[in-house]
């Protein structure tokens, strides 16, 4: 975004009335889209996997859902199986933790 705000913000009144048009909803889309994949490099595998179907839908709503709420619903899947793992692995006391997270 600011890459290409300092663009328009050299160039003509034309160049800076196509960014306030449409140039900022482009620029953005892309940052949002690098912010995706950024969750992505930290999440688990569910997280990996809704994030790739957003890249490749590559669309606004879609990356916008995911910020929004799916990366957190996706999460949420991810510690979930983990909670599964460690309470099968652990003994009683472990277990019992997991019951109640």
């Amino acid at each position: 975004m600011q890459e290409a705000a300092g663009k328009a913000l050299d160039g003509t009144a034309d160049d800076v009335r196509r960014f306030l048009e449409t140039g900022q909803y482009e620029a953005r889309f892309q940052d949002d889209r690098v912010r995706v994949a950024q969750i992505m490099s930290v999440g688990g595998p569910t997280v990996k996997e809704r994030g790739r179907a957003v890249l490749q839908a590559n669309t606004e709503q879609a990356v916008q859902a995911f910020l929004e709420t799916g990366q957190h619903d996706a999460r949420l899947v991810d510690d979930r199986i983990r909670a599964t793992r460690i309470a099968e692995a652990g003994g009683p006391a472990v277990k019992a933790a997991a019951r109640k997270a």
